[in-house]
């Protein structure tokens, strides 16, 4: 009996540790980040940005409880204002992916469907949102990266 209870134990710390491993990358992503680069691809030719001012604004807030927001700035109608944002979202992470489920609603009040991005934790301090777009066969046509740096 003696044997057996300590073979439970060693179980469930060993059980526990794995857990913790691997929830250890979750805070990673809580926060608040700004949108600091982009980079895109499209038709062969990949362009930067380096973005200042205006969309220097933009941010995407992961917070702790799995809720999701992000408010972008933009020039849609000359003046720097929100373009777009979200009006609900939540975020999770299973087997090493984060995800985030959102509504979005631009500036003119269209809500058109949008594209899940994968998304890395590059470092603590950097976040990467990646939208692709394919052929039927899986090559990659287009893509389109947002990188954040952490605000807070």
């Amino acid at each position: 009996m003696k044997k057996l209870s300590l073979l439970l134990i060693a179980l469930s710390f060993f059980s526990c540790s794995d857990s913790d491993n691997e929830n250890s990358e979750i805070p990673k992503i809580v926060g608040e980040w700004k949108l600091y680069r982009s980079i895109e691809l499209e038709n062969g030719v990949e362009s930067e940005w380096i973005y200042q001012d205006c969309v220097n604004q933009s941010r995407e807030i992961f917070e702790e409880n799995g809720t999701y927001s992000f408010i972008y700035h933009g020039f849609p109608q000359g003046d720097c204002l929100i373009e777009y944002q979200s009006t609900s979202g939540v975020w999770t992470y299973l087997n090493g992916e984060y995800d985030i489920n959102y509504t979005v609603e631009y500036w003119d009040g269209n809500a058109p469907p949008q594209t899940t991005p994968i998304i890395t934790v590059i470092d603590n301090n950097t976040l990467n949102f990646r939208y692709t777009e394919q052929q039927a066969n899986g090559e990659v046509i287009a893509f389109y990266d947002r990188e954040f740096i952490r605000v807070n």
